[in-house]
């Protein structure tokens, strides 16, 4: 029985990694498309200095849209990776910026952290579901490079 290599290991890996990328990303997007998810997600872009503006051009319904179409447009170029380098970089650099932006959340959003005479403040359930934006966000710069790599090589 022959082994696997290390090659293939980082291979599966980075298979199994874009596309949870692409799944969290099209799952979360269609999740902020109608009332309810939009609803969910209005204190974290309130307290956003990137993102509030939107609820100055826009209801709670259609920003969560917007954000929403975004997140799926993210995750269909980054699937396309599969017959073009340059989409899947494209949607890796988008998934990016999402994923900072959520990341920044975590600082501008009121009561995400609690110091209950702890060492270290202690996260809430909505604090510690953003935290896995930290290693989404390693996932979309990971799969942005390995796209960018694939379009030198296609260019020689």
């Amino acid at each position: 029985m022959p082994r696997a290599t290390s090659a293939g290991h980082g291979q599966l890996g980075g298979l199994v990694m874009r596309v949870g990328l692409v799944i969290f990303l099209a799952y979360d997007g269609l999740l902020k498309m109608n009332e309810a998810g939009a609803a969910f997600i209005q204190p974290f872009v309130e307290s956003s200095p990137v993102l509030s503006w939107l609820y100055q051009i826009l209801d709670v319904t259609r920003a969560g849209k917007v954000i929403g179409g975004t997140e799926i447009a993210a995750a269909a170029l980054v699937a396309l990776r599969l017959f073009s380098p340059l989409a899947g970089f494209v949607g890796s650099i988008l998934a990016a910026l999402i994923f900072a932006i959520t990341v920044s959340f975590l600082f501008t959003t009121p009561a995400l952290f609690v110091n209950e005479g702890a060492l270290v403040p202690v996260a809430t359930p909505l604090g510690v579901s953003l935290l896995k934006d930290l290693v989404l966000l390693g996932a979309a710069l990971w799969s942005a490079s390995e796209s960018r790599r694939a379009m030198s090589v296609s260019m020689d």
